[in-house]
């Protein structure tokens, strides 16, 4: 909590990129106080409610903060590294600590 985590890099049909390939930026940033900013695409939404929930990856649930953005859940699953966040069932984005 309260700390930047910067997209580093992306899954998309099986294969990893780099993030820097998609031209804007996606980042998350998590406060205590239950809120998160969340930028998509390089425009920051700010403030938005997330919660502690348990989600389905595959067959398992796991831990994940959810994300309410204006109605859509985005789920950011934790890993070794930072966050893994499904974004519309197009791209897995891969979160690590902003430098």
């Amino acid at each position: 909590l309260n700390r930047r985590f910067v997209a580093s890099s992306y899954t998309m049909a099986g294969q990893t990129y780099d993030a820097s390939t998609l031209g804007v930026e996606y980042a998350l940033f998590f406060r205590e106080n239950g809120t998160c900013d969340f930028t998509l695409a390089g425009m920051e939404m700010p403030n938005l409610p997330w919660g502690l929930d348990q989600v389905a990856v595959g067959l398992t649930k796991v831990d994940a903060f959810a994300i309410n953005y204006y109605g859509a859940a985005f789920n950011a699953v934790p890993t070794p590294t930072g966050f893994d966040l499904d974004y519309y069932g197009t791209m897995t984005l891969h979160f690590v600590p902003a430098e």
